[in-house]
């Protein structure tokens, strides 16, 4: 039985209420477009009546040539007559020959020369009229309804929509013919929204007497035509016509939906039935709201719908977070460790040393006494050859360092050897200069985090290749051989021909002041004596680097200088042979079996026997590419780590953006939601039963890897997609990016061996990666109706992440397997995943979340090395404070921001840092970190340096007497739109001058050499010394903070040198935040909020609750019962987050 209109009605009005339904649209329309207050005739006959000289109203057709002629009113019409305030093409054509006229008209004397390029009468029309020209009248108004369609998330409007032509509409109404159309129809409403914003126009125009066109401001012209009423009373329109359509879709027979469960005995949608005309919608504005050339082709589709799958847990990312957090709970093997705390403080928490506060007391004549040091270890492992597989002695390799000698005078024996030998110019060997920078960037472009470039002099070359015997300094105290050749020479690389191995390259390099041994060398009272001293004695970092490349130059005496070029060794390592993610256990094992055979027939020279294992393994390349290709996921499927959560079909849909543009139709199925309809999916996400591989995933899973391309990815998973034809709800299978990193680290982590060959894991090597915390904003609605606040989430690891499995592979397949990777090294892994995953999943691709910000999440990565405790143990590990596995026997994560682990006391109670640099013999661990900068504040910064220095935040001041500071170069930021909004929101420091500087500085120190800083430390500049008017930054009113100098900087740079006894270190940092009275998250410049009335506008919450010190009750969450109810779940007590 078909459906009544009113059977209809009354299912719309019961599911919506009044609105979407025909009695609310013609009341809206009446109200909008008639003679009563605030409707559109009254406010046309408004405008007219209030002009000082009434414009003159001549012929309806539109005037091409000559100057208008005038007609008597009572052939046309006069002001008070209604036909001049109809919605026709009479109306707007008057309007226009109005203006014409006004211009032209002799008796407005030369206003009409006011106007650029009035010259001709042809040329009047043309150029002033400016209605459907380019950037005309017409585009400008059909440009802003596209914008305010788009903002509601209902489609797309075409200009090809307005489409009337207003030159013949006087002769349509001659025919009696409606050309606008029903004000009640889309095409209508479209239609007078065009006109009257053209007729309020040129009327605006000749009632305000501009000179010129640029005075008319058209977004007063918007207002005066309600436009944004008028745009939502279209938009009623618009999704009524898809209701009624899905409804027809759903209920071609009341039984049958009855009995289906879509209808009550009422006769109005159930909650499954609500669902599925949810979804019926969704998908019919899918079709008829969004352009054909916006949708793509059928691959690109299903590649909206694999992305919509990864916006979902985004957009519910705290709650997925949460649950890695206390339910799913994992320690990962301990193959990588997780910190927690302020985001933006992590990198001073783990690295900033209290008592190198005190070189900013040292006074000029103390810095200039001091002596740079640089002592250089060469660092040797036991040869692969001294390895014996079967061997229980073998659980960690052993190693040796050579302290590389610089004599400070000439030996007895160098002066006997230059006086019995002609030849011998003496045995001088010394360093020249040796650079090194932190570079802090971007994880995935084509840089070093740590560059250095040593350069030693050599009096002659003898010197680079004498032999000399050394005492170890490090596991062992016997002498053995050294050539300062060593250093680049790969002589101990016997059994990996061919092979870059960074273990043979290694180099400790220790640098930082000389203890001048003796308090007396400083001034002050004892204690500040001691202080400076200890100062001193702390300004010393070790780094561990391989050289990559090195130069020789010979003078024309025949001195020699070697110059070096070094990385980090720790970035060497996780890029070597034997860090590729993709191996499996097989695989490992036949490449170790294939390097002996190689070997073996090389010792035995049989070339021919190379080529045909070479041979061999040429025909085995594509198995062994699919089977590591295959690893990981097969791995999270078989650890259980693939979880799967149910999504209704329409949300899941509601976050698909269609073209370059992002449109969407989330705004369709967004009637459907209240308050409570997201707070209901975010307590429905759990941790399901672990997911079984899908048929669809299989067949993606067994494409011929040996001949795709990247261009052909799409079509080979085109079917790799949820499907929602037959059902309300699917489920998303997801996996955590703390899995897919412990999984890409097993293989290489720990050690092996095959065919007399090992492979010494990171682990032995004492290689760890850290996996640090982020930030993350969302939109808060108030349960009563208020309107959303933004709240600012932290501590959420990277580790808690979820990845939709489906966009997981998309990823893969174009990274990997397009691409033909034989191998894929650890780092490259993770920087990959940094660049065109995580960064692209929270910064570019999070932009379909209605309760979601796009995030400015961006990742770095930084090599550091610490000393081991006192048993020898990993820092890291032994702090681990807060979160403990499911067994209950050891914590998960290390709470930086815990007073218990903040700071250790070091001999005579002096504060040492949680990661110190390691002592000469002293085990030492070697440590990426993977961290994120430029995601806000998270705590309340005031500029205060007691309170920033149990943050570990080091604060400079331009202009002292002493310290190590010595200049500052500002450069304004690049950030786009930054000084914009510095400029327009504080428009009341144009009344003293300062805004015409205003801007944002990032800054370039240069200082005293020293090791306080790191690349993603945080800083504070003072810089109230230039002039005691400037003030310091964090004071609201202060000049420093008007002019946008100093404040809190994110240091992203660090360059050091020592050369001819100077040591220097400058610094580059980004602006980050002028302290006081901006609020959380932001910097205050970006939102203007400097003022100190202004209270913080954005709710900071912590994901993790303190923690609490080992020996009492562990936190696992939240601190009470009642903070696990609507906060658990992402909303402060009140608010729900905003989102489909």
């Amino acid at each position: 039985m078909a459906n009544s209109n009113q059977e209809q009605e009354s299912r719309i009005a019961a599911a919506f209420g009044r609105k979407y339904g025909q009695r609310h649209i013609d009341s809206e329309a009446a109200r909008l477009f008639g003679p009563d207050p605030g409707g559109l005739k009254h406010k046309r006959s408004e405008l007219l009546n209030s002009m000082s000289s009434p414009p003159r109203y001549f012929r309806a057709g539109i005037v091409a040539n000559a100057a208008p002629v005038p007609i008597a009113p009572s052939s046309e019409g006069d002001l008070s007559a209604d036909e001049t305030l109809e919605d026709t093409g009479d109306t707007y054509n008057r309007a226009r020959n109005s203006y014409i006229y006004h211009k032209y008209d002799p008796a407005v004397g030369a206003a009409r020369d006011a106007v650029p390029d009035l010259m001709t009468q042809s040329e009047l029309v043309e150029n002033v009229l400016q209605v459907s020209s380019g950037g005309g009248l017409e585009s400008i108004i059909e440009e802003k309804v596209q914008e305010l369609v788009r903002a509601a998330d209902t489609g797309d409007v075409q200009a090809s929509d307005f489409d009337v032509n207003l030159e013949w509409l006087p002769n349509w109404r001659w025919l009696g013919y409606s050309a606008l159309g029903s004000e009640t129809s889309e095409e209508g409403v479209l239609s007078r929204i065009r006109l009257n914003f053209i007729w309020f126009y040129y009327n605006t125009y000749i009632s305000e007497e501009a000179e010129t066109a640029s005075a008319i401001d058209v977004d007063d012209v918007y207002t005066a035509i309600n436009l944004e009423e008028l745009v939502d009373l279209y938009l009623e329109i618009r999704i009524r016509k898809i209701l009624l359509a899905a409804d027809d879709a759903l209920i071609e027979d009341e039984a049958q939906a009855l009995a289906d469960g879509i209808l009550d005995q009422n006769g109005e949608y159930t909650e499954r039935g609500r669902e599925l005309l949810r979804q019926q919608a969704t998908r019919n504005a899918q079709e008829t709201l969004i352009p054909e050339s916006e949708r793509g082709s059928p691959e690109d589709q299903a590649r909206l719908k694999r992305l919509a799958e990864q916006g979902f847990l985004i957009d519910f990312l705290p709650e997925f977070a949460k649950l890695n957090q206390t339910a799913k709970v994992s320690n990962y093997d301990n193959l990588f460790w997780m910190v927690q705390g302020h985001t933006d403080t992590i990198v001073n928490r783990l690295l900033h040393n209290p008592a190198l506060e005190n070189m900013d007391i040292l006074r000029p004549s103390e810095i200039a006494s001091l002596v740079p040091k640089i002592r250089l270890f060469k660092v040797s492992y036991d040869t692969e050859e001294d390895f014996n597989a079967d061997s229980p002695t073998n659980s960690r390799q052993t190693y040796v360092e050579q302290e590389v000698p610089f004599e400070n005078y000439i030996q007895p024996n160098e002066i006997r050897s230059m006086l019995n030998s002609s030849f011998d110019r003496g045995r001088g060997v010394g360093i020249k200069s040796f650079d090194w920078k932190l570079q802090g960037q971007n994880p995935f472009t084509a840089r070093r985090d740590i560059f250095a470039e040593l350069k030693l002099y050599f009096q002659s070359f003898d010197e680079l290749l004498r032999e000399r015997e050394l005492l170890t300094t490090s596991l062992e105290q016997t002498a053995r051989k050294f050539r300062y050749v060593d250093l680049v020479n790969i002589g101990v690389a016997r059994r990996r021909q061919n092979a870059w191995n960074p273990d043979y390259y290694k180099l400790r390099v220790e640098v930082g002041w000389v203890d001048p041994g003796a308090n007396s060398s400083f001034l002050g009272n004892a204690r500040t004596r001691e202080e400076k001293r200890e100062a001193i004695r702390n300004s010393r970092t070790v780094m561990y680097l391989t050289a990559i490349d090195h130069d020789i130059q010979i003078s024309d005496e025949g001195n020699v200088v070697l110059g070096i070029k070094y990385v980090a060794w720790q970035e060497a390592s996780y890029l070597d042979q034997d860090s590729d993610v993709l191996a499996t256990e097989e695989i490992n094992t036949a490449r170790l079996e294939r390097r002996a055979k190689i070997d073996e027939a090389r010792r035995n020279c049989e070339p021919e026997k190379v080529d045909q294992i070479v041979q061999r393994y040429n025909r085995v390349i594509r198995q062994e590419r699919y089977e590591g290709f295959q690893r990981i996921i097969r791995k999270l499927y078989s650890d259980q780590k693939i979880y799967a959560v149910s999504v209704p079909v329409a949300s899941l849909d509601s976050y698909i953006n269609y073209g370059e543009q992002g449109v969407n139709v989330r705004g369709v199925g967004a009637i459907f939601d209240s308050p409570q309809t997201r707070q209901n999916q975010a307590n429905a996400i759990n941790l399901s039963s672990p997911a079984r591989q899908t048929n669809l995933l299989s067949q993606a899973l067994n494409i011929n890897v040996g001949s795709l391309e990247e261009d052909g990815v799409l079509t080979r998973i085109q079917n790799l997609q949820y499907d929602g034809a037959n059902t309300t709800h699917v489920n998303v299978q997801f996996f955590y990016f703390g899995d897919l990193i412990k999984i890409a680290l097993e293989n290489i982590s720990r050690s092996s061996g095959a065919g007399g060959h090992r492979v010494v894991g990171k682990l032995e090597k004492d290689l760890r990666i850290i996996l640090g915390p982020f930030s993350y904003f969302r939109a808060v609605a108030a349960n009563d109706g208020s309107p959303a606040k933004p709240e600012l989430i932290y501590n959420i690891n990277l580790a808690d992440i979820p990845i939709s499995m489906n966009y997981y592979v998309e990823w893969f397949l174009k990274t990997t397997v397009a691409q033909q990777r034989l191998t894929y090294p650890i780092l490259v892994f993770i920087r990959d995943l940094a660049n065109k995953l995580l960064t692209g999943i929270m910064r570019d691709q999070a932009h379909g979340q209605q309760g979601v910000a796009r995030q400015s999440l961006q990742l770095r990565t930084s090599f550091f090395t610490g000393a081991a405790d006192e048993s020898g143990d990993d820092v890291l590990e032994m702090s681990r404070n807060i979160i403990q596995d499911t067994s209950g026997t050891e914590f998960t994560r290390i709470n930086l921001d815990s007073p218990a682990i903040k700071l250790k006391t070091g001999p005579q109670g002096t504060a040492q840092p949680l990661m110190r640099p390691p002592n000469d013999g002293e085990r030492a661990y070697h440590y990426m970190l993977l961290y994120a900068i430029n995601t806000g504040t998270t705590q309340s910064l005031q500029g205060d340096p007691l309170m920033d220095r149990d943050r570990g935040i080091y604060h400079m001041g331009i202009g002292k007497d002493r310290g190590i500071f010595k200049r500052v170069t500002f450069t304004k930021t690049d950030l786009p739109g930054l000084r914009e909004s510095r400029f327009d929101l504080d428009g009341e420091s144009a009344a003293t001058g300062l805004v015409v500087l205003k801007n944002v500085y990032n800054i370039d120190v240069k200082m005293v050499g020293n090791t306080l800083f790191v690349p993603g430390m945080k800083v504070f500049l003072d810089p109230s010394g230039i002039s005691p008017g400037l003030g310091r930054p964090n004071q609201p009113e202060s000049a420093a903070k008007k002019l946008g100098i100093g404040g809190y900087h994110v240091v992203t740079g660090v360059q050091n040198y020592i050369e001819d006894g100077k040591f220097e270190t400058s610094i580059k940092a980004i602006f980050e935040g002028s302290g006081g009275g901006g609020a959380l998250g932001f910097p205050s410049a970006e939102q203007g909020g400097d003022s100190a009335e202004c209270p913080e506008r954005n709710e900071a919450r912590d994901i993790i609750s303190s923690d609490s010190p080992p020996s009492k009750a562990v936190d696992q969450g939240p601190v009470s019962d009642a903070a696990a109810t609507p906060t658990a779940t992402g909303a402060s007590a009140g608010y729900t987050p905003v989102g489909p």
